[in-house]
């Protein structure tokens, strides 16, 4: 009985992961979606060309420039996902229905038509494909951000916030935030954590977007 139960649980965070993941792109800088893009961004990749005309029609219809275009797979029916990626997260949520938690069904269907449209007829029989892909939208900033952070190694965060509290006892990086422990709690430590967080990683990330030429987009 606990093993069944237990099998079942596990199935249903299966569940939830796989839709989740389905939703969800370019969520670790590990990701080929992510590498890819950053090469792009500091112009030492070019973006394929069967893309570009999809990228000039998304930009001539919603006045918004994508800086890659990745089409992958996901599972579990092995459908193509397409994912448009833009500089800044605010540029891709602008693709996001009012209440900001899901896609615009209408500019998905728009992007997808579009995407198979510009194929050409060789690659169209190529594919396997009978339905439009998945579109989602995202924005290459949300990432970099922790990719310039977990360069920064826990002794710098560490050097910084020692002076500030005595009490520190270590520092653990996890994405985008430090988790900074003490060997005595004190009231308002969870909210300068977070100031002291956001500082870092803004800075470390304003020398990283600098370089990316995003300065102007994420003032």
């Amino acid at each position: 009985m606990d093993g069944q139960f237990l099998s079942q649980r596990m199935n249903v965070l299966d569940h939830i992961w796989t839709s989740f993941y389905e939703s969800s792109a370019m969520i670790a800088p590990s990701d080929p979606d992510y590498i890819e893009t950053k090469k792009i961004v500091l112009g030492t990749k070019n973006i394929k060309p069967i893309y570009v005309p999809l990228i000039t029609w998304i930009e001539d219809t919603f006045a918004r420039t994508p800086v890659n275009i990745y089409v992958d797979r996901i599972r579990p029916d092995n459908k193509q996902r397409l994912t448009v990626i833009f500089r800044t997260a605010p540029e891709a949520d602008e693709f996001k229905e009012k209440d900001g938690l899901n896609f615009d069904r209408d500019k998905q269907t728009q992007i997808a038509t579009k995407f198979i449209e510009s194929r050409t007829l060789f690659q169209r029989l190529r594919s396997l494909d009978k339905a439009n892909p998945f579109v989602i939208f995202t924005g290459f900033d949300r990432v970099a951000r922790c990719d310039v952070f977990q360069s920064v190694s826990e002794d710098v965060v560490s050097a910084v916030v020692s002076p500030i509290l005595p009490n520190l006892w270590c520092v653990r990086n996890m994405l985008s935030s430090s988790i900074i422990f003490l060997y005595r709690c004190y009231s308002k430590i969870r909210k300068f954590s977070w100031v002291m967080t956001r500082k870092l990683s803004d800075t470390f990330s304003r020398n990283f977007v600098h370089s990316c030429g995003m300065v102007s987009r994420m003032n």
